[in-house]
């Protein structure tokens, strides 16, 4: 049984890259296959059930052609829209986590966020890197592929997994805390 969202829960803003043809057309982020993807497995998460989902795009403004990537010039002329989303979604909620998917995606979150655009590998080795630039100790964010990037290569499906499980605990307060080292010295000393 599923909860119902709830805004005693931080919300997840989740960022793809640009709307297609169809998302356009119907005004719905994240429709067909990848959308179904997003929902069944990305965000099926126990830990993620509870918490608001707001689902949005860098580059909403600029539906291309077939497999045309949005340029820079696209991600800047919509960075507006989506300051103004995430700006809405901060002062309603308070602390927030920022979910982008894939590397377009990241790059623009990391420009406007952290201050330079980052690689998409960046992000997987930072995960729940607090914003600095923007909504400084109020977004912490993460990445993770684009569903469209796991349709066309099934081998991704893992990391989504680990990724999600990280995002998911993080959103619950349960991630672990680091222990500090122990010189080996004094443990060898210890047990004689």
């Amino acid at each position: 049984e599923k909860s119902e969202p709830s805004s005693n829960f931080p919300p997840l803003i989740v960022v793809g890259m640009n709307p297609g043809f169809r998302e356009d057309a119907i005004n719905r982020c994240f429709s067909g296959p990848s959308g179904d993807l997003l929902t069944k497995v990305y965000l099926n998460h126990e830990d993620m059930l509870k918490n608001p989902i707001y689902l949005t795009n860098a580059a909403r403004c600029a539906t291309l052609g077939n497999n045309e990537s949005p340029k820079r010039k696209h991600y800047k002329a919509c960075f507006d829209y989506l300051h103004e989303d995430i700006d809405k979604i901060v002062k309603h909620h308070g602390k927030s986590f920022v979910l982008a998917l894939g590397a377009h995606a990241y790059g623009s979150i990391s420009q406007y966020l952290l201050g330079k655009q980052k690689s998409l590998r960046h992000g997987f080795n930072n995960q729940g890197q607090p914003a600095q630039l923007l909504f400084p100790d109020q977004i912490n964010i993460y990445t993770s592929f684009h569903p469209a990037a796991v349709l066309r290569e099934k081998k991704y499906l893992y990391p989504v997994s680990d990724h999600m499980d990280l995002l998911g605990r993080a959103m619950a307060g349960r991630l672990p805390v680091p222990s500090n080292p122990t010189s080996l010295n004094r443990c060898i000393r210890n047990s004689k």
